[in-house]
């Protein structure tokens, strides 16, 4: 199998009009060297009725006469699945782009403190695409625990500040009341 494609690839790199050429003069080798050979043992005088009458003495010439066409019809199916293979493989480097590009924006949102953007996954084993959305939550969870917490802190702070200014604790406890209803809207 490997030898197979080696061969088809060498094949396809020549292009396909020299490999066309390249298969019709190998091809007519075969049996103008098997007329040949076919004349010299037999020492039959060369004319082209020679030709038609090895034949007819020797029907498996005829079969050595169909490789050209067979090399032929092969070189075309060759050349027919390397393009094949050549489109199916652009596809998946678009399609792998494509997926890549959209990753790098969910990213790119994430990185801007975007959380709420969503990431298409259609393979559950895309690991890079199932580790991002992860990303994304874990950063989603702290972002609010952090404000939380930056909420309760600066809930603290306002408290204290209002203890410091306020001795009694009537002028106290309204302005504690205010700036809790301020805070809590």
């Amino acid at each position: 199998m490997f030898m197979y494609r080696e061969f088809r690839n060498k094949l396809i790199s020549y292009g396909k009009s020299r490999v066309i050429v390249l298969t019709l003069l190998i091809g007519f080798l075969f049996p103008v060297l098997s007329w040949i050979i076919h004349i010299v043992i037999n020492k039959v005088p060369v004319t082209p009725g020679t030709i038609f009458q090895i034949h007819n003495n020797n029907p498996v010439l005829y079969l050595i006469d169909l490789i050209p066409f067979f090399l032929f019809g092969l070189s075309f199916y060759l050349i027919d699945q390397r393009e094949s293979e050549k489109l199916n493989f652009a596809h998946q480097i678009k399609e792998r782009d494509i997926r890549l590009s959209k990753m790098a924006e969910f990213a790119k949102q994430i990185g801007e403190g975007n959380y709420t953007i969503d990431l298409d996954i259609s393979d559950n084993n895309d690991i890079l695409g199932h580790s991002l959305i992860l990303m994304r939550d874990n950063l989603l969870a702290n972002y609010q625990k952090e404000s939380e917490q930056s909420w309760i802190a600066e809930g603290k702070d306002i408290v204290s500040n209002l203890l410091r200014l306020h001795n009694k604790i009537d002028d106290l406890s309204n302005e504690v009341l205010k700036a809790l209803i301020n805070t809590l809207g």
